[in-house]
């Protein structure tokens, strides 16, 4: 699919990506003061979980549009590569009082420079509020991390990678109602999920008797 098809996503679509089908959730939409603008689809699938699909696009970088897919970071570990102590809580305090962004910061073993930051207002279900982000990448520039600062006192942090629109495919308007969202979440459970619950509960059991029996 090419890359302006893919622009017109909206909410209730699905799409197939990596041999998954996935469901179109919520659309966010973010445009600082020089033209800085993203789009950020939330998307679901039974067998992947919760991901992003983000389109960027930066006048100040020629060559773009650019897509990446994005997972949010439930627990984030942001680690100083100087100290290699989690500095998650002392970037919270960071963003509200204005200071310079650390220079880098390791995640998962990965070490990510820091190199642009951009602040405007954000779209999000609903709701319009202030959003800061600082931008991240690795030596190779492949990987992306972002961390959000939200009006709301709200730290989000994401891990991204880019990916090419023609790998998209099977675009269907509407189509997210016949998506099952989410590993035992708010769509009904697929077989996997039900073999998988099985074996656990199967397992309590015997641990169950045979802790009784000692």
């Amino acid at each position: 699919m090419d890359s302006k098809s893919f622009e017109t996503l909206a909410v209730g679509d699905s799409f197939g990506f990596s041999g998954v089908q996935w469901a179109v959730r919520e659309l966010n939409l973010f445009q600082d003061p020089t033209g800085y603008r993203t789009s950020e689809w939330r998307i679901e699938s039974s067998r992947r979980g919760e991901y992003y699909i983000m389109l960027e696009q930066d006048p100040a970088q020629t060559g773009g549009p650019n897509w990446y897919l994005s997972e949010r970071l439930p627990s984030p570990k942001l680690l100083s590569p100087e100290m290699g102590k989690d500095v998650y809580n002392q970037l919270q305090e960071s963003f509200s009082l204005n200071k310079t962004p650390p220079a880098a910061l390791m995640v998962n073993g990965i070490t990510f420079l820091f190199e642009s930051s951009s602040s405007g207002q954000a779209n999000w279900d609903g709701e319009s509020l202030r959003r800061t982000t600082w931008e991240y990448w690795d030596k190779t520039h492949s990987r992306n991390l972002a961390l959000e600062s939200w009006a709301n006192g709200e730290l989000l942090v994401y891990l991204a990678r880019k990916i090419a629109p023609d790998k998209i495919y099977d675009l269907q308007r509407g189509g997210a109602k016949n998506v099952v969202s989410g590993f035992f979440g708010k769509g009904k459970p697929g077989m996997l999920e039900w073999i998988c619950a099985i074996i656990v509960t199967l397992a309590g059991i015997v641990m169950f008797f045979m802790g009784g029996s000692q």
